[in-house]
């Protein structure tokens, strides 16, 4: 738009100028460079333009009223036509981004997250529409064991898990060890996840974390703090872990040793103790993992608070 302005703009200094060529051939003045360029210059500044021309002249016979009438009133009409180029085209310009804010404010956002809901294990969540599912038994219309939830994010190494552990007598652990994965504690220990027990299980479930999500790589994970939450039928426990893994490099020290090279992993969980409809016992956990940068930076770290937020599990009768 700049470029068709400019060259208006120019067309109608061209044409004053021969105007003003010819105006100077009739009284027998002389053309040259310096009063073409005073003619060039003349349209946007008249009065500096003004001076040029009288000074570039050495006919004396034409009066100098009459020189600087003619002169004075066709720089006026130049620069009216450059005001009016220069102030209408803006005025259109801000017109169309208005015209164009309002249309990008009326088109529907952008969707971000995906909410997944499961009635018959009494749990819901969101993750960001750009995970991948991994798992989904969800649709299941029985409460499932093991693993029923899990989405990966590749870009972060975000990892998203929802997973049932069951809980039996002693007996039955020792003699059916793949269908338990918890003791049940005894009357005089209270009921699981109960302020005698949630740290022993909370334990526990660290480490069998470990053995499905991390024993591939190698890592440890420690607990570094648990919550009870008591919320009626939402009663359970909310813990914080930080996973250690090695990255198969080495580096320097400050002593000049080699170590391992290592990242550490933040993993928080929440879980609550569920009742089938035969009795049995069993923890129902939603497992959020990410590298420990990931929940720093603004964008995925408000990202993973969303997640953690989003989390709905009721415990109780299933």
């Amino acid at each position: 738009m700049k470029m068709r302005e400019m060259s208006i703009g120019y067309k109608a200094i061209i044409f004053l100028s021969v105007i003003f060529t010819s105006f100077h051939s009739s009284r027998g003045f002389t053309s040259s460079a310096v009063s073409q360029s005073a003619l060039l210059y003349s349209a946007c500044t008249p009065l500096t333009s003004t001076k040029l021309l009288l000074k570039s002249t050495s006919n004396d016979n034409i009066s100098r009223r009459e020189s600087i009438l003619k002169i004075t009133s066709a720089a006026t009409v130049t620069i009216s036509l450059c005001t009016f180029m220069s102030s209408s085209k803006p005025a259109l310009a801000v017109e169309e981004i208005k015209n164009s804010k309002k249309a990008s404010a009326g088109s529907p956002p952008k969707k971000e997250l995906t909410e997944y809901e499961s009635k018959r294990n009494h749990f819901s969540l969101s993750v960001p529409s750009n995970f991948s599912i991994i798992t989904n038994k969800i649709g299941s219309d029985a409460s499932t064991s093991g693993q029923i939830f899990s989405a990966l994010d590749l870009n972060s190494g975000t990892v998203v898990t929802v997973h049932r552990e069951s809980a039996c007598p002693i007996d039955q652990y020792v003699s059916q060890p793949k269908t338990c994965d918890f003791v049940l504690p005894n009357e005089a220990d209270g009921p699981l996840l109960s302020e005698q027990t949630m740290k022993r299980d909370a334990t526990k479930m660290i480490i069998r974390h470990d053995d499905r999500d991390n024993a591939v790589l190698g890592g440890t994970s420690t607990l570094q703090s648990i919550e009870r939450v008591e919320e009626g039928p939402n009663d359970g426990i909310v813990m914080v872990a930080n996973t250690i893994l090695p990255t198969g490099g080495t580096y320097q020290d400050e002593m000049g040793l080699r170590r391992e090279s290592t990242i550490t992993r933040v993993v928080k969980a929440r879980v609550v103790v569920q009742t089938g409809e035969s009795g049995s016992k069993s923890f129902l956990g939603v497992w959020v993992s990410s590298p420990l940068d990931e929940w720093q930076k603004p964008v995925m770290g408000t990202r993973l608070r969303l997640i953690i937020q989003s989390i709905c599990i009721e415990g109780g009768q299933l």
